[in-house]
């Protein structure tokens, strides 16, 4: 194996994935739906493809330079995309900007390129695209507390934390 697909993002954490759970459970979902497995819960900030093992080495080290600021992020809208992709939206923050501008920096100095076009968003669900949403949905409050560089491996279709980076508290 000389590439591993790889993502930089946040991982969900127990109590975000029963929130999420708690949440699928009040759509209704038509035949055929996947949902994301509770463990693949997570909002991307730079999805990076096949990536190198020689330039992972050198995106590792870049990612451990960024300062990991606290977050707060609040989820209280979601969307059908027309590929039929369940999304829950994190309304942007300026430390969430922030972190995506501060690990793109990570991610060029690596050699790498990222997709310049973002919406925060966790996927709940794909091949939905006939889903009836709840009427309203109440904010879910979420505070990341690590940054993951995320190996999304084929095969086991799962993803594997590679190396993750807690946030600075305080």
């Amino acid at each position: 194996m000389s590439s591993r697909r790889l993502f930089v993002g946040l991982m969900a954490d127990d109590r975000m994935r029963d929130a999420v759970d708690a949440l699928r459970s009040t759509w209704v979902w038509p035949p055929g739906a996947h949902m994301v497995p509770r463990h693949n819960l997570h909002l991307t900030l730079h999805f990076l493809g096949d990536v190198d093992l020689i330039d992972e080495a050198s995106l590792v080290e870049a990612l451990a330079a960024v300062p990991v600021p606290e977050l707060q992020l609040s989820m209280q809208s979601n969307a059908i995309w027309n590929d039929g992709t369940v999304v829950l939206l994190a309304e942007g923050t300026p430390a969430l900007d922030d972190l995506r501008r501060d690990t793109g920096v990570a991610v060029a100095a690596a050699g790498l390129a990222t997709e310049p076009r973002w919406t925060p968003h966790m996927t709940l669900a794909r091949h939905a695209g006939a889903a009836q949403a709840p009427a309203a949905i109440g904010p879910i409050l979420w505070a990341p507390r690590e940054v993951a560089l995320v190996w999304s491996r084929r095969e086991a279709a799962g993803y594997e934390v590679v190396r993750a980076w807690p946030t600075i508290t305080g």
